[in-house]
């Protein structure tokens, strides 16, 4: 069973709209990529128009020497890059493979309550850290739906994601699943549907970051950054939308705009997967290796630089923070 009141618009899903999409998606590819290379971005509170940028730190090791302008140094920039994104998601991947193993969850299945008091809320990563931050009152609402949510259906959801992702894995094949084109054959979208979702506590961010933790090279991110770098990939073309973008989510009686935190996971990750192919192709023009294994934990690398190179923009959107965080996450 989807969820009526947050589906896309139908065209969203009509093939022709999803190549004009993916033609944006690769023409953004095209524009943000040589910045992404040559490690610049822009500063903190400064206009995306690119007027000013940053150096990142993986060119402090290098003595701060850029690429040369012929793009020889591209290759080393990248590896760096990889490296440097590969050491922070592995950094708690371990918590997410213990807390999700089959073998566990088969024991918490016996004391369902124990689970999310102490499982989810003490040793995920992600629901702790978001519990625990305190500074940021948006939060409230967060720890307001988990402390309300039935610890039975927050076990159930997490049961049924990562048993979807143990399946999902045992028939993958590297080969068909590179080739893929459309969401029939990606066969994603059962995970859009409530045996998969916990309103307000686990949504499209937090399942999707709990599959990317354990299958990386099957799995993409939706972040926040990652839905707001396609709007931005994609120029904020609407592509016949009556209600502006499908990435956007605008709330006129707040005057807020946010990524869209409803997003399908199915039709995000179809899109992800295309642009990772396209960003592989690339990896190995600029003669890098390209770490299959952690296929989109480069793609999210990427997508969060189109993300913060538009800080500025984005922090004007969204002004208020009025969201079920479940989702966001």
């Amino acid at each position: 069973m989807h969820f009526p009141h947050r589906d896309l618009e139908p065209i969203c899903y009509e093939p022709a709209h999803i190549a004009a999409v993916q033609e944006a998606l690769r023409q953004g590819l095209e524009k943000f990529f040589p910045l992404y290379t040559a490690g610049i971005e822009t500063q903190k509170g400064h206009s995306s128009g690119y007027e000013s940028f940053a150096s990142h730190d993986y060119f402090k090791v290098r003595e701060s020497r850029r690429p040369e302008k012929n793009g020889v140094e591209a290759g080393v920039v990248l590896t760096t890059r990889a490296n440097s994104a590969i050491e922070e998601f592995e950094d708690d991947r371990a918590d997410y493979e213990q807390l999700l193993s089959e073998e566990m969850l088969e024991l918490s299945g016996e004391d369902v309550p124990s689970f999310k008091a102490t499982a989810l809320r003490n040793q995920c990563p992600i629901i702790r850290k978001t519990l625990q931050n305190k500074k940021a009152k948006k939060l409230d609402r967060y720890r307001q739906d988990f402390s309300y949510a039935s610890p039975s259906d927050l076990y159930t959801v997490v049961n049924n994601v990562a048993l979807f992702g143990r399946e999902y894995a045992v028939d993958y094949q590297k080969g068909r699943f590179l080739k893929i084109n459309t969401l029939s054959a990606l066969s994603f979208d059962e995970l859009d549907t409530e045996d998969y979702t916990v309103f307000g506590v686990i949504g499209g961010g937090i399942k999707s970051h709990f599959l990317y933790k354990l299958y990386p090279h099957i799995f993409p991110y939706r972040s926040q950054d990652a839905i707001w770098a396609l709007w931005f990939l994609t120029d904020k073309a609407t592509f016949g939308c009556r209600q502006d973008s499908e990435f956007l989510m605008i709330s006129e009686k707040e005057g807020t705009t946010q990524q869209n935190f409803y997003y399908p996971y199915a039709l995000f990750s179809l899109y992800a997967l295309n642009l990772s192919r396209q960003l592989q192709a690339k990896w190995e023009q600029a003669g890098a290796a390209f770490p299959e294994q952690y296929r989109f934990v480069l793609l999210h690398d990427f997508l969060s630089f189109v993300a913060r190179c538009h800080d500025a923009d984005i922090n004007v959107l969204k002004q208020a923070e009025a969201f079920a965080y479940g989702d966001a996450y």
